[in-house]
């Protein structure tokens, strides 16, 4: 998956530009679900999360996110094109 990704951004670098658009809007969805008092939307965050196809497509996009989601709140991400520590 990752050198189809990488393959994909190397030929169209737009491509890039969308999941990095795309991951930024799952990281500040994420961090509005935690911000509502609402349990609706946490509900839907957390049936999403169970399903195994839902919850990697939320991980392959965050690492793309230029902010990341941590315990004291949203962060510069260290992470360049995607890739993992």
């Amino acid at each position: 998956m990752e050198m189809l990704l990488a393959e994909l951004i190397t030929k169209y670098p737009v491509v890039l530009l969308a999941l990095t658009i795309v991951g930024l809007l799952v990281v500040v969805a994420q961090v509005v679900v935690v911000m509502t008092p609402s349990k609706k939307d946490d509900e839907l965050m957390a049936k999403i999360e169970a399903n195994p196809i839902g919850k990697k497509l939320i991980s392959i996009f965050v690492s793309f996110a230029p902010i990341q989601k941590s315990q004291k709140g949203l962060e510069l991400s260290n992470t360049s094109l995607g890739k993992k520590e």
